[in-house]
Order: structure tokens, then C-alpha cells, then sequence
């Protein structure tokens, strides 16, 4: 369906461009006369819904061009604008029969809004004429713009249904964010406590390794056949007792990991599904905005609803983002989790060695 037409009329090449922007971003086809007889040529063609016009211009002036429109079109929608502050042309422009008076320079909010209530005028008008025995093309003019109206209205309902959609998968992200926060402060607490007890294993670790070089003396003197002095005694049961209760820590700290690789997998499973959903929204985003893109191409919307557009795509991204970076901590904090269980199992090994020099004398 055509889009309605604004004919621009100024004797400033800047201001068509100026113009072209702004009613193109409120979803008008634009027409452009540099002259008053130009515009006449353009309007006789037909297919002009509202008539925007200059009162300053060479030659033919606006005032001179809306008479000359009113005698072919006594429906004419036209708009008059200029840069000299006069109600005189305000009052004379209204007499001979303009829509309105718009002065230099525009607001463009205000001035699309004008441009809407014309092309409400306008349609009532051929409404009007329509109920009235009169020319076939007429028919087709007012058809033509009621079919331009309702496609407006259309494209409004179905951004409406679409920034609903949006609004609703924001609302679900957020709450699979807070979800995410909560099982990253969990793992944080565990994650600390984990490195609590790595502070602790290399306290011991350090403790061993001097106790180590004592007990290695005193295996080299049990094996050359020689007697340990009653304070080498008292130390070896020492150590033997030490090893004990370090070896009831570490069966704790253990348990304890266990339980951390199984809230781990949990958490691995967790991701995964949140990784897929993300997936998901991301077709269904991807979707709605080419969805949205085709219907601005096609219908045009006004620079609030594309604004209105723009800031959901934005937030949307945004809480993409943050989901993002959330799994990424939650990758690094699962690598710290196997590199603390790799720790462990190094400690293990070594307290089993220990014990080996503890006992192996004894057992033998």
C-alpha cells in the first residue's frame, strides 16, 4: 500500500534535504518543487496527500501557488511556512484557505504532528466529497487513503505486539540472571573455603618437609643397626601422631571435595541448559529484529517508536551480556575448583609417602 505524500515547496535546496529527512522518519513519501509552477505541474499528476509550501519564494509565492491550488483542488490540504516572524501572513495564509502556519524554525515533533492532523483533514474532506456524486478517480483518491491510514495503524499494533515480546523475554532473562547470581555466590563461598583449606595443606605441607629431613637421620640410624636416643624416640612418636591427625584432615577435606564436584556437575548441567536457552532467545531476538527492520522498510514509523525500538534491542543486549559474562565466571571458578582437587590429590600422594618412612621400618 502507498505511503501518504507531503510536496514540499522551497526555493532552498537545504531545506528539502532538511525536510526529506523528517518526513521520511515519520513514514511519508516525500515530492520536492524548487518554484510555485513546478508544484502545480506535481500536484495536477495527482497522488499529493498534504501540501507543505514556502510564503518567500522567486517568482510565484506561496500565497500566489495556494490560490492557484484551491482553484484545482478546492479540497487542498496546505500547510504554509516561513522564516519572517508576521501574523499578517499567519491571517492571510488561514483566509485564503491553509490548513495551517507553521514558522522557521521547525520543531520536528510538532511539525510531523501537523503533518498527521493534514492528512486527518484531508481524508475527512474526500470523505466528504465521496458522499457527493463526483468523479471515479476521486473514489480511488479516498480508497487510495484510507488504505494508507489503516496500514498505519496495522504497523503501530503489530510494534506494539512486538515490543510486548521483547519486554516479556527481558523479564525472563532477568530472572535466569538472578538465578545465576545466586548459584555464583554459592560457589564463591565454597570456592573461598577451598582455598582456606589450600592455605592449610601448604602450612602442613611445610611442617612435613622439616619433620622429613629428621625422620630420614633417623631411619638411616634404625638401619645401620644403631639406637635411637630416648628423644629421637619421643620425636618419632610425634611425628606418628601428627600424621594421624593430618590424615583424618585430609579424609575431611576430601568429603568435602566430593561434595564440591558434585555441586560442580550440577553446575556444569545448569549451564549447559542455560547455554542452550540463550541460543534460543537469541533466534527469537534475531527474528523480531529482522521482523521489525522489514516492517520500518516497508511501512515507516515515527523517530519515537523507532526510538522506543532502539532501546529495547539495547537493553536486550545488554542482559545478553551480563549472562555472558556470568558463565564465564562461573568457567573460572569451575577451573579453580579441578585445580584445587588436583592440589589435593598431590597432597594425598605425598602424605601416603610419609607414611611409608614412618612405617616401613616397623613393618619390616
Amino acid at each position: 500500500m502507498a505511503r501518504p505524500t507531503v510536496l514540499v515547496v522551497d526555493d532552498i535546496p537545504g531545506v528539502h534535504d532538511m525536510l526529506d529527512i523528517i518526513f521520511g522518519d515519520a513514514g511519508y513519501l516525500v515530492e520536492h518543487a524548487l518554484r510555485g509552477k513546478e508544484a502545480l505541474d506535481i500536484y495536477r499528476r495527482g497522488g499529493v496527500d498534504v501540501v507543505f509550501t514556502d510564503i518567500q519564494m522567486p517568482g510565484m509565492d506561496g500565497l500566489e501557488l495556494l490560490r492557484a491550488l484551491r482553484e484545482l483542488d478546492e479540497d487542498v490540504t496546505v500547510i504554509m511556512t516561513t522564516a519572517i516572524d508576521s501574523k499578517n501572513y499567519a491571517i492571510e495564509s488561514l483566509r485564503l484557505g491553509a490548513f495551517d502556519y507553521v514558522e522557521k524554525p521547525y520543531d520536528e515533533d510538532a511539525l510531523t504532528r501537523t503533518i498527521n492532523r493534514a492528512l486527518r483533514h484531508r481524508h475527512k474532506r474526500l470523505e466528504q466529497r465521496e458522499s457527493r456524486p463526483g468523479d471515479p478517480a476521486l473514489h480511488r483518491e479516498v480508497e487510495r487513503l484510507r488504505q494508507d491510514i489503516q496500514a498505519r495503524d496495522n504497523a503501530l499494533s503489530a510494534l506494539a505486539r512486538k515490543a510486548g515480546e521483547l519486554e516479556k523475554s527481558l523479564r525472563h532473562r532477568e530472572e535466569e540472571l538472578e538465578q545465576q547470581k545466586l548459584s555464583q555466590h554459592s560457589l564463591r563461598k565454597r570456592q573461598q573455603d577451598l582455598e582456606l583449606r589450600e592455605d592449610a595443606l601448604k602450612t602442613m605441607d611445610d611442617t612435613l618437609r622439616e619433620r622429613m629431613q629428621a625422620l630420614k637421620l633417623m631411619q638411616q640410624q634404625r638401619r645401620s643397626g644403631g639406637e635411637l636416643t630416648p628423644e629421637a624416640e619421643e620425636t618419632l612418636n610425634r611425628l606418628r601422631q601428627e600424621l594421624q591427625t593430618r590424615e583424618s584432615e585430609l579424609a575431611e577435606i576430601q568429603l568435602s571435595m566430593e561434595e564440591r564436584e558434585q555441586f560442580l556437575r550440577e553446575s556444569e548441567e545448569s549451564l549447559m541448559a542455560k547455554g542452550q536457552r540463550l541460543s534460543e532467545l537469541e533466534a527469537e531476538l534475531e527474528q523480531m529484529r529482522e521482523d521489525l527492520d522489514r516492517r520500518q522498510q516497508a511501512k515507516g514509523l515515527s523517530p519515537e517508536e523507532l526510538q522506543e525500538i532502539e532501546t529495547l534491542k539495547n537493553q536486550l543486549g545488554a542482559k545478553e551480556n551480563a549472562l555472558r559474562e556470568a558463565e564465564d565466571d562461573l568457567s573460572r571458578r569451575e577451573e579453580a575448583v579441578r585445580r584445587a582437587a588436583s592440589l589435593l590429590k598431590a597432597r594425598e600422594q605425598f602424605l601416603q609417602e610419609s607414611e611409608n618412612i614412618l612405617f616401613g621400618g616397623d613393618k619390616e
